[in-house]
């Protein structure tokens, strides 16, 4: 089993939703700044500790950290990540800059043997799959 953690509720709490359905994974951390979100994660079974702390969050032990945090610290966050020995699943983009994201990507090519995943979901929204499959047909001819 896959243990998970998620850092930034707001909109990690999707993730949670996602990783809670599936019996390979389960999500043991959580971590946030905002305590109003922290709450709503203390009587999940299954959560073994709650952070506020990023830094205290990356010691537990878990194999993924999902970042889903504002998007100023998705490279920060993804680096000390990787750093840590996590595989990363992170919002998109990969940065704000250039260099930004040649950082990250220095990162990553460093972390050999771990895995970094952007979460680019818009395709697979159910319109833009429609549009592929219209795509392809109409150049088909089919």
């Amino acid at each position: 089993m896959l243990r998970v953690g998620i850092v930034g509720l707001n909109r990690g709490k999707s993730y949670y939703d996602v990783f809670s359905h599936y019996s390979e994974t389960k999500v043991v951390a959580v971590c946030d700044k905002d305590e109003r979100l922290i709450k709503e994660f203390l009587g999940k079974d299954e959560i073994e500790k709650v952070y506020i702390d990023f830094k205290e969050f990356l010691s537990h032990h878990f194999d993924i950290a999902v970042i889903a945090t504002p998007l100023p610290f998705y490279v920060d966050h993804s680096v000390a990540a990787l750093e840590s020995g996590k595989h990363v699943l992170c919002e998109v983009p990969l940065g704000m800059s250039i260099e930004e994201c040649k950082r990250s990507l220095i990162a990553v090519k460093g972390a050999r043997n771990l895995k970094y995943m952007m979460a680019a979901n818009a395709n697979y929204f159910y319109f833009v799959r429609q549009w592929h499959k219209r795509m392809f047909r109409d150049q088909s001819g089919r």
